[in-house]
C-alpha cells in the first residue's frame, strides 16, 4: 500500500512538471503565436477585400454593358 502511494505521488510529481514545463513554452510563444494569427486575419481581410474589389468591377462593368445596350 505504501508503495502505492509512492508510486501515485512520484507520477503526480511528474505530471507537475510536465504541466509546468508546458506552461513556461505557452508563456514564450503564446506572443509569438498571437502575432502570426493577426498576420494571417490581415492577410485574409486584404484577399476579402481584394475580391470585394474585383466583384465591384464587374459589377460596374456589368452596369456600363447594360447601359450601352440600352441606348442602342
Amino acid at each position: 500500500m505504501e508503495l502505492a502511494l509512492w508510486i501515485i505521488a512520484i507520477l503526480l510529481f511528474l505530471i507537475y512538471l510536465l504541466l509546468r514545463q508546458a506552461v513556461q513554452l505557452l508563456r514564450k510563444d503564446l506572443p509569438k503565436l498571437i502575432r502570426v494569427a493577426s498576420d494571417l486575419n490581415v492577410e485574409r481581410l486584404d484577399q476579402v477585400a481584394e475580391r470585394v474589389e474585383d466583384v465591384r468591377g464587374s459589377i460596374d462593368s456589368l452596369a456600363l454593358n447594360s447601359s450601352h445596350q440600352l441606348e442602342r
